[in-house]
């Protein structure tokens, strides 16, 4: 198994990005109980972040992105969230992704 083509830390999240063979991006969440405790915010997290990739799934074409949840949330922080996200993906950009596959 190899490892990540990209790796970047964004607030509370860590970004693993590698290239696949296939003609679609894939997403897969790490949201620990550890870091997040109740279940419905660990839910509308993962939410947060399928409406992030979707948005962004034109940027993903053959790779796939993994989301880590690395530091604890409050649950009043959760609103900006998406904010947050949606500039993380958006930093990926597609020469960056190229340039690392």
């Amino acid at each position: 198994m190899k490892g990540p083509d990209l790796k970047l830390k964004a607030g509370h999240f860590i970004f693993l990005v590698a290239s696949n063979e296939l003609s679609f991006g894939r997403l897969g969440l790490v949201i620990p109980k550890k870091r997040l405790s109740k279940a419905t915010l660990r839910n509308y997290l993962k939410r947060q972040i399928r409406e992030a990739f979707r948005l962004n799934k034109d940027l993903f074409k053959g790779f796939d992105l993994v989301v880590i949840l690395r530091a604890p949330i409050k649950s009043s922080d959760l609103p900006a969230v998406r904010s947050l996200l949606n500039n993380s993906m958006l930093s990926f950009s597609k020469s960056t992704l190229k340039y690392s596959a």
